[in-house]
């Protein structure tokens, strides 16, 4: 009986399970096994070799399989993650996006608030800015109106001042505290005097001076009555001015300084003293002479002020002012010519014509200085 050697194989069926078979050699392949044992040895050793082969392949590829089912299952299980975190990011934004907007919504409510207040702020500082100018323009005018009372006041007092016995001494706009210069309210109207308060009480308003022969006195009637000369040097105040200083006080009295050239010095007052209106051409009103120059105004008493154009003295062929060269209360003609030529450094003796005052000097005589004055009697 022939014996027959089998062969085994394996393989994976349809489960990937390993497989093995053995199945039985030919007589032709046994006798050539059996006729070549080295041969045999050799082809089982190839065999060998190959099976071993095969389970290697076998083993890289179960774990082949094994890498691809691990790396399959951790990309699930990164899918599965991604899938997660992608959720709770959508979630997270969604959550960040309605923050947001609570966030901003609250900002747009925060600054709707901020920008309502500050309306009623600027609504209240307008209101309080109106009803600041509102006060502002009534102190204004509560200002103005009590300046304007103070004018009027000032003014007032300002207007008592119409002749210098009203005045401070210490009052001047120019001189010492004994002579000045001050403003008067002379008919309403501001006048500027020379008032005199080295004599007796003071008080005295100066309405006529000479001193040097700067000033020319032989002018027109225009001008005798309202004014000329300078306040400080020689001048006449103006007998329209005189009249209405005249007028502020029931009463006045006059003084008269007068002075030679050898030094010599003399006065005369009189204790009533008053001119006409310029209807009665300035008449001279005077009385109750004293002092030490002696009386010679007296003579003068009731006569119309005359100047060369506008003769109205007491004389009936002459005119007293253009003989004498000067502008007076003229009877015919003089005891006392004030208003008359100066003749510088010397007397004059041969014209009457000069400064003279007849009960001290003569007629003859120009003096050197003169001074008339008023003040109120009180």
């Amino acid at each position: 009986m022939q014996s027959l050697e089998k062969s085994a194989y394996v393989y994976m069926n349809e489960n990937d399970d390993v497989m093995f078979q053995c199945k039985p050699v030919p007589p032709e392949t046994q006798s050539s096994s059996s006729r070549n044992p080295q041969k045999t040895t050799s082809t089982r050793n190839d065999q060998d070799i190959s099976k071993k082969k095969d389970k290697f392949k076998v083993v890289i590829s179960m774990a082949v399989a094994f890498v691809f089912i691990v790396t399959l299952a951790l990309f699930g299980v990164q899918v599965y993650w991604a899938s997660v975190n992608n959720n709770h990011n959508i979630e997270f934004k969604e959550k960040i996006e309605s923050a947001m907007r609570i966030s901003e919504k609250n900002h747009l409510d925060m600054i709707q608030d901020i920008r309502g207040q500050l309306l009623n702020m600027t609504r209240t500082s307008e209101r309080y800015q109106s009803a600041l100018m509102r006060n502002i323009s009534e102190l204004a005018e509560v200002d103005d109106r009590q300046s304007r009372e103070i004018a009027i006041l000032h003014t007032e007092q300002e207007r008592k001042k119409v002749e210098c016995s009203k005045i401070d001494r210490y009052a001047f706009k120019s001189g010492n505290e004994s002579r000045g210069v001050f403003e008067i309210y002379v008919s309403r109207q501001k006048v500027d005097v020379y008032c005199d308060h080295s004599i007796g009480a003071g008080g005295w308003t100066v309405f006529q001076r000479r001193m040097d022969g700067s000033v020319d006195f032989f002018r027109n009637h225009s001008e005798y009555v309202n004014g000329f000369g300078s306040i400080t040097g020689e001048f006449w105040i103006g007998l329209n001015p005189l009249f209405n200083i005249l007028q502020t006080a029931e009463t006045f009295k006059l003084r008269i300084d007068l002075e030679d050239w050898d030094g010599g010095k003399r006065f005369a007052e009189y204790s009533q003293f008053t001119v006409g209106s310029p209807s009665n051409d300035y008449t001279l009103s005077v009385s109750g002479y004293s002092g030490t120059a002696g009386d010679s105004l007296a003579y003068h008493n009731g006569m119309r002020f005359s100047t060369k154009d506008h003769d109205v003295d007491g004389h009936s062929s002459v005119n007293c002012a253009d003989h004498t060269k000067g502008a007076w209360w003229y009877r015919a003609c003089f005891h006392a010519n004030l208003n008359g030529m100066y003749r510088k450094g010397r007397p004059h003796l041969t014209r009457e014509d000069g400064i003279s005052w007849r009960h001290w000097r003569g007629t003859l005589y120009s003096l050197k200085f003169a001074e008339m004055k008023i003040r109120p009697n009180t």
